[in-house]
């Protein structure tokens, strides 16, 4: 029963879209239901054992390690290591390890997710798509939450509170040093069709133009040091074959239609949100993300975690979609978009590259 853990998650989400999206769920109820749901994750997060990727490297790096030279020979940043090393001289047991990272990240996601998104349950869903509801967390995740609870700070134009929590984030995970300019792309004034125009041409170039990256990148990473080539070409290798695609090209065409897709169901909905700052904001931070794809894409698609904070933003973006819907149709248009998300999380997880990563859901039980 265990191996279909994830068709549970599925059901339970879409229930609870269903019922939140047409509204029948009061406010006190959803408080609670949120909470619990939130947990939900949290809990199967450290129960896990075996199951996510990277498993044996982070699971090596705590159960190997004593001393706190130890954990900075690994490698990893500050604030992880230090994480580690705390954890440690507690307890030996991975699993309680699990359970306080969890603890860091399922607070500022949940409360940001329910804080700022109109339609906190349908957001999950989202958020199962793009994180797979952190239940496999790495540290990367830790980083990416301080970066999503941040945007609060955006908005509310607290820069010095941003930067605290970008930069907590930053020492859990490298990559988000890129959401610093977060701050100020949220509150541009973007010309929506120039936007476009422009993205599109990028990815008409780029998408021609991967070939030739593709082929020179490593002569121009043995400039950076044989360490950075080393990883260019485990990125490459693990790239190459993102989402069963045989190809660079193929790769960058499917992960480019997906985006797409989202793109033109928030663009659907920018018109009943034009005015709204919040929505315009996320927007703005949700076309960067895609410009990040198709950019990094042609060099390693693994080294698109980089745009991943923006990225984050669809996860709030979703729960304005619905919300503007004429009351008769948002049954059947969220029944709709829920059978494109579990196709695409059903195909990605269970059936992805790395499938035998999260098949079967082990548990420490």
């Amino acid at each position: 029963v265990i191996m279909y853990i994830y068709i549970v998650i599925l059901l339970l989400l879409f229930i609870l879209g269903y019922v939140n999206v047409l509204g029948k769920i009061a406010c006190k109820e959803k408080k609670v239901v949120f909470f619990c749901t939130i947990v939900f994750f949290w809990i199967l997060s450290f129960i896990r054992w075996k199951t996510g990727t990277d498993w044996e490297s982070y699971y090596d790096c705590f159960k190997l390690n004593i001393s706190l030279s130890d954990f900075e020979d690994r490698g990893f940043e500050p604030f992880y290591t230090y994480l580690n090393y705390f954890i440690k001289q507690l307890t030996s047991e991975y699993w309680f390890f699990l359970m306080i990272c969890g603890l860091i990240i399922f607070p500022l996601t949940g409360v940001t997710i329910f804080r700022l998104s109109p339609l906190p349950f349908v957001s999950l869903l989202m958020y199962l798509l793009l994180r797979k509801a952190d239940i496999f967390f790495v540290r990367e995740s830790i980083a990416l939450a301080f970066c999503f609870y941040a945007i609060r700070y955006i908005e509310s134009r607290k820069l010095w509170m941003f930067l605290l929590f970008t930069f907590i984030g930053f020492q859990f995970h490298n990559s988000v040093i890129a959401f610093v300019p977060a701050y100020f792309i949220y509150h541009f004034n973007i010309d929506i069709k120039k936007s476009l125009i422009i993205l599109g041409t990028i990815t008409l170039v780029m998408l021609f133009a991967q070939n030739v990256i593709t082929s020179h990148f490593g002569q121009i990473a043995t400039l950076l040091g044989d360490s950075f080539l080393d990883k260019t070409d485990k990125y490459m290798e693990r790239g190459y074959d993102y989402g069963g695609a045989s190809s660079v090209f193929e790769a960058m065409t499917r992960g480019i239609l997906n985006r797409c897709i989202l793109l033109a169901v928030f663009l659907y909905s920018y018109k009943f949100h034009s005015k709204d700052l919040r929505y315009k904001g996320l927007l703005n931070m949700y076309l960067v993300s895609i410009a990040f794809f198709v950019i990094l894409a042609p060099f390693s698609l693994t080294l698109n975690r980089i745009g991943n904070s923006y990225e984050m933003s669809a996860i709030l973006l979703v729960g304005f979609v619905f919300n503007k819907i004429p009351q008769r149709n948002r049954g059947l248009f969220y029944v709709l978009f829920f059978i494109y998300i579990a196709i695409r999380f059903v195909a990605g997880t269970l059936f992805g590259v790395y499938s035998e990563d999260f098949l079967p859901f082990k548990t420490i039980f």
